[in-house]
């Protein structure tokens, strides 16, 4: 099949490519808030599903290598379509949405709507067998990084990831196919096991081939338990690109919404606008003043870790333990925050803006050394995150009087970055 002309989103996209993603919000954000807000929502759940769906066409591109039929435009108002109305029925509403309002109807789209569709159902399928498994059987998953086909010898460890494979099969085929679940063995994930590694005889592959083919149920398992060590070991393999790819998307859509509320300010001048301006520049005047008594004391890390509130629950507003690290992260309960953070990582471990917010609070408890293994991790990537990681580090080390190494890190924080002048006036305290 020819590649359609759009095919350069969709690989942007894997290729997180920054212009590429925000000329998605630029030509297309205004007809889904438009459409959303039609139909009986508003700009925040706007930005939640275009964020979502440039998710989902992330990592069904990135799985397969596949190539577009039809218009991209048309292809992502279809799942921004068919996101709102499933989110409608999630809230228990009568409403439902006009399925021609946003995009036209079509065949082709239609067929790869459903099939990215299917694709996302079948990875939070795996996300939640997984999530179902014993501490033990994760540790073990996500520990081996190695090659995840199955050897000829295989190892201690090798075994104990083959049972858990076996466990994670089982959870998943319960979901699929609870009505007509069938009792699967341990001699027959054995023959899947020898079957992958190629060390039973030409006879016997045969044969097990023959009874794939002639039962249904045993085949599904079968390709179940494969499908699952690609998902494992793309996951293994990319946490890094994936959380990059999603700390960008999220400071892009940030951005473009943050922009979107202040045009809308702006259009709306307040009367009191005048009297906003002198208590404004009074306040700047205080905040000069009191900057300029600080430049001839010696900088301390509580003069920089204006952390205060962090803000979780724009895409998460039902999650328990969301709002729970904002509380506590708020209250300065940083204990606290950090058993919440380590809760969602374990749902989402390559969630970069969670990394972050957790390395505040190791920082804050005197944990630098895990602050700062994470910190680093998050700087050699090529997330959005980078720069502020940079800030939090240095001011790791200047908590810790490490001042060679809080200059070290200074220097490096680029001029483009929101903490430069913030760096460059601690800079400047220091030398």
């Amino acid at each position: 099949m020819q590649n359609h002309k759009d095919q350069n989103y969709c690989e942007g996209l894997v290729a997180n490519d920054t212009a590429i993603v925000q000329a998605i919000y630029k030509q297309w954000a205004p007809s889904v808030i438009d459409f959303i807000k039609q139909q009986h929502g508003d700009v925040y759940d706007a930005q939640d599903i275009i964020q979502e769906t440039i998710i989902v066409i992330y990592h069904y591109f990135r799985q397969h290598n596949v190539a577009l039929p039809c218009a991209f435009g048309t292809y992502f108002l279809s799942l921004c379509q068919h996101r709102w109305g499933l989110e409608l029925q999630r809230r228990d509403t009568n409403r439902r949405v006009d399925l021609n309002a946003l995009a036209p109807s079509e065949a082709t789209v239609e067929m790869w709507v459903s099939k990215t569709i299917a694709h996302e159902n079948e990875n939070r399928r795996f996300e939640a067998g997984f999530q179902q498994l014993s501490n033990a059987c994760k540790d073990v998953l996500l520990t081996f990084e190695e090659d995840l086909s199955l050897l000829k010898n295989p190892s201690a460890k090798e075994n104990n990831k083959t049972t858990c494979l076996a466990e994670w099969t089982t959870l998943v085929l319960q979901q699929s196919d609870a009505s007509n679940h069938v009792k699967l063995n341990t001699e027959d994930f054995d023959r899947f096991q020898k079957y992958q590694a190629k060390t039973i005889s030409s006879d016997v592959r045969l044969k097990f081939e023959a009874e794939l083919n002639g039962d249904g149920y045993l085949k599904m398992a079968f390709q179940t338990y494969g499908s699952l060590q690609v998902y494992l070991e793309d996951g293994l393999k990319h946490e890094q690109e994936i959380g990059d790819f999603k700390a960008n998307l999220d400071v892009i859509s940030n951005q473009y919404f943050n922009a979107l509320e202040a045009e809308a300010l702006q259009s709306k001048p307040s009367k009191k606008s005048q009297t906003w301006t002198i208590a404004i520049v009074a306040v700047v005047f205080l905040i000069g003043a009191v900057l300029l008594f600080s430049i001839f004391a010696n900088p301390s890390y509580e003069d920089y870790n204006d952390f205060k509130s962090i803000s979780l629950m724009q895409r998460s507003p039902d999650d328990i333990t969301t709002k729970l690290a904002e509380e506590r992260f708020y209250t300065q309960d940083y204990a606290g925050a950090l058993e919440a953070f380590n809760e969602i990582l374990e749902a989402d471990f390559a969630n970069l803006e969670i990394q972050m917010y957790k390395s505040i609070a190791l920082v804050e408890t005197n944990q630098f050394k895990e602050a700062n293994d994470l910190l680093l991790k998050i700087i050699e990537g090529s997330s959005a995150y980078r720069a502020k990681a940079k800030w939090i580090l240095a001011l790791s080390h200047l908590k810790q009087d490490n001042i060679a190494a809080c200059i070290e890190v200074l220097k490096s924080i680029p001029q483009d970055a929101n903490t430069y002048m913030k760096a460059q006036q601690l800079l400047k305290r220091l030398e």
